[in-house]
């Protein structure tokens, strides 16, 4: 008996669904692999090396395998995607580009209007690193002008910042924005307020600015807030810094007050750092003589607080007193402690200092008595040895 094989038969439209199936595929894999996709595909996905090389390939303004009029389709693409984290990467990626400011504002104007803040606030901050002298500022100001007015503060607060890297190119005083960065010391929230007097003050003046900053100090100095209240009490105490160059009052806050308010160490150190920057020498000079007119004072907060910065400006022989003084303050253990190193670290050794911490090693604090019998030790060994041959 034989078996029959049956053999297949194949019409014509079952092969012809094969052949557009393996077509499809083939397209599909094409696609799927397509320089295009293989870009999306990075910047959406979790493998942070991908992604930032998909950005970094963005940034030079040439995506592997597109021509460079695809690559700027495919930026404007990123801009309006429904994720925000390929937006802001998006806006990232046009700020640490090669992209003149025209292509770049093109690019970055329309997301002003960007739902979330953050993306808004990346916008303006990538307009006014891109600024340069000259035209280029004329592109920038409309935006930044625009976001000035935006419904979230930190947007306000950045547009102000960039406003004043714009108006920092040129410094000029009679600088059209100046005004509108002065507008927004009456902005509803405090530290856009801060950040514009933080830029006036960068751009000499800001004279105006100083009772707000000083109150704003006031009240946060020392105390425990979010990151973003410590960064504007930073740029408020640079303001009165800079402002202190012509200002007494603002240079008697940065000695006296401040020494009240939270670490006064520390705070005392952030003042010298900001009367080291002065640029002008006859207001540097002015701001030693009234350290010093301090030193003389009454108030013994002020005193020690002229005697901190004066150490910080290298100075602190002129302190001598004051920081004998402090050895017997007996509330402020960190002071005594501090005055202790101080009176230890002065050369040439002054005489008055062994012994003020000869009886400063009598302190009920062991620390203190152990810091201060060290500190007589390393004076009189210095004050042993011979002075040096000029």
């Amino acid at each position: 008996m034989r078996w029959r094989v049956p053999r297949p038969r194949f019409r014509t439209a079952t092969l012809m669904v094969l052949v557009g199936a393996i077509a499809l595929g083939l397209v599909a894999w094409r696609f799927y692999y397509s320089p295009r996709w293989v870009w999306r595909r990075a910047v959406h996905g979790k493998d942070s090396a991908a992604s930032g090389a998909a950005w970094q390939q963005l940034s030079k303004g040439q995506i592997a395998g597109m021509t460079r009029e695809e690559t700027e389709a495919m930026l404007a693409e990123a801009l309006a995607d429904s994720h925000f984290p390929v937006r802001f990467g998006a806006v990232a990626a046009i700020r640490f580009s090669g992209r003149d400011l025209a292509l770049a504002i093109t690019h970055l104007t329309g997301r002003l209007e960007d739902e979330d803040f953050r993306v808004r606030r990346a916008v303006v901050s990538a307009i006014g690193e891109k600024v340069k002298v000259g035209v280029d500022r004329e592109l920038a100001e409309p935006p930044l002008r625009s976001a000035l007015d935006d419904r979230e503060a930190e947007v306000r607060r950045q547009a102000v910042d960039s406003l004043g890297t714009v108006a920092g190119k040129l410094r000029r005083p009679d600088d059209p924005l100046i005004p509108l960065i002065a507008s927004k010391l009456e902005d509803p929230d405090e530290n856009v307020r801060v950040q514009a007097g933080f830029e006036l003050a960068r751009l000499g003046g800001g004279d105006e600015a100083l009772p707000m900053l000083k109150a704003f100090a006031d009240e946060h100095l020392g105390k425990s807030e979010d990151a973003e209240t410590g960064a504007s009490v930073e740029r408020a105490l640079f303001a009165i810094g800079k402002i202190a160059e012509r200002s007494d009052d603002a240079l008697d806050f940065l000695i006296g007050d401040i020494y009240r308010k939270g670490e006064p160490l520390e705070n005392a150190a952030f003042a010298a750092l900001q009367l080291t920057a002065l640029t002008d020498p006859k207001g540097r000079d002015r701001a030693i003589g009234r350290l010093r007119e301090a030193l003389k004072g009454d108030d013994f907060n002020r005193r020690v607080g002229a005697a901190l910065v004066l150490e910080s400006l290298g100075r602190g022989a002129e302190a001598v007193p004051t920081w004998i003084e402090a050895l017997r303050s007996p509330d402020d253990r960190d002071l005594r402690f501090h005055a202790i190193i101080a009176l230890r670290n002065l050369r040439p050794v002054d005489p008055r200092a062994i012994p003020a911490l000869r009886e400063a090693a009598k302190d009920p604090d062991l620390e203190i008595q152990q810091r201060a019998a060290e500190g007589v030790a390393v004076l009189e060994k210095a004050a042993s040895r011979p002075a040096p041959t000029p």
